[in-house]
């Protein structure tokens, strides 16, 4: 069953098969959870221009946008959320 979440990534830590290390992302959502979630090839990220991009263009602090396998907490997708500018008024 997936499921959705929209928080601020903690960590990224890049698949090493040498090591035998998955590929994973830490997410703070904004209830202060943390999800831990594993990024497999099927996995599909994007950044906030909706342009596909790899796990390592994803960095600690970026507000994320995270569709994910509830059962097996699989990342489905990861979207970076546009950072909004704030308004200047005269």
């Amino acid at each position: 069953m997936s499921k959705t979440l929209t928080g601020t990534v903690d960590s990224v830590t890049a698949a090493d098969a040498a090591k035998s290390v998955a590929a994973k992302v830490m997410v703070t959502d904004e209830a202060g959870l943390k999800y831990l979630l594993s990024v497999k090839d099927t996995t599909t990220i994007y950044n906030n221009r909706s342009e596909a991009i790899s796990l390592d263009k994803i960095a600690v602090g970026q507000k994320v946008h995270v569709k994910y396998n509830g059962a097996n907490n699989e990342a489905i997708s990861i979207r970076v959320v546009p950072s909004v500018a704030p308004s200047v008024t005269p």
